[in-house]
């Protein structure tokens, strides 16, 4: 049989090799070095090792990509099994704030404390919730039931809340006290109340909150 130089090439290379005490070259070897060669001798060689590398890489490219498919569905059911924790922590924070907002709908948490109008205005300044509960010039309404008939028998009530000014008093230059009181008279000429202001009654921080507690002061 006629051996062409490609087959010749390759033959020297087997008995070179066999010279030197190696073993021949695989096919795919062949192939893969010598690709012009082989297909020279015979095509479909190469092209069946062609197809097989060809099936080893689409399995190995199914086994990292379904993988990969795992690890991001994993993924994916954690960060919304987080989110649905989050969520319902959301959800019983904001029905705890509703239920403490219509309890305090219901009752108050502390007594209600008011100054008459017309004692107020007669003070001259703010004065400290103490000295107002010492001397008993505050009106005690314990509950909304007493607050609603309080309301209901005619008496008006009106709050105010003020700035502290300074460290030692709330309005040591009376600034505040005087548009209270203003306001208070504003207001009653404009609804038509009795200008004795006696069945007004005003809600102020300085005067109807203890001063001498402060965990009562954050009620």
């Amino acid at each position: 049989a006629k051996i062409t130089a490609k087959e010749g090439k390759l033959n020297q290379l087997d008995i070179y090799r066999a010279a030197l005490g190696l073993d021949s070259l695989s096919t795919v070897e062949k192939c893969r070095l010598h690709r012009e060669e082989m297909d020279y001798i015979d095509p479909a060689l190469c092209k069946e090792d062609d197809d097989k590398t060809t099936l080893i890489i689409i399995i190995l490219s199914s086994i990292v990509g379904g993988g990969i498919l795992i690890l991001i569905i994993y993924f994916s059911y954690k960060r919304y099994k987080a989110y649905q924790a989050i969520k319902k922590a959301h959800e019983q924070l904001m029905e705890h704030t509703l239920n403490e907002a219509t309890k305090s709908h219901r009752q108050l948490d502390y007594p209600l404390h008011l100054v008459r109008a017309d004692e107020f205005i007669k003070d001259g300044k703010l004065m400290r919730h103490e000295v107002m509960r010492n001397t008993h010039r505050l009106v005690v309404l314990d509950n909304l039931a007493d607050v609603d008939a309080f309301i209901e028998v005619g008496k008006q009530v009106v709050f105010f809340s003020h700035q502290w000014t300074a460290f030692d008093g709330p309005d040591p230059t009376t600034t505040q006290y005087k548009i209270m009181v203003k306001a208070v008279k504003e207001l009653a000429n404009r609804n038509g109340w009795d200008d004795s202001l006696k069945d007004v009654f005003i809600w102020v921080d300085y005067s109807c909150i203890p001063q001498a507690n402060p965990s009562v002061q954050n009620l």
